[in-house]
């Protein structure tokens, strides 16, 4: 997947949770950051669960696997947004 297409699609899904959420109105700027968190977070989720999965034997990661490393404690948030 392009990192274009990856971007565009997690602002689609940030806007559709904000206008879930109640928001009427958003600045760019703000969904680009909260895209652009959500992401790596997602990233991050997938490459622990690929560890995960590897220091075990296996090649292919279950829906288990992708549980037992969302039960894990958030160590950090990336930082990917300029503070203003």
């Amino acid at each position: 997947m392009s990192e274009e297409y990856a971007r565009e699609l997690s602002k689609m899904a940030v806007s559709k949770a904000a206008v879930a959420l109640g928001y009427k109105f958003a600045q760019p700027e703000a969904v680009d950051c909260l895209a652009d968190v959500m992401r790596h977070y997602i990233e991050d989720i997938a490459k622990e669960t690929q560890t995960s999965v590897e220091s075990y034997g296996r090649t292919n990661p279950g829906i288990m696997d992708v549980f037992g490393v969302l039960q894990k404690p958030v160590s950090k948030l990336p930082v990917v947004c300029p503070v203003s």
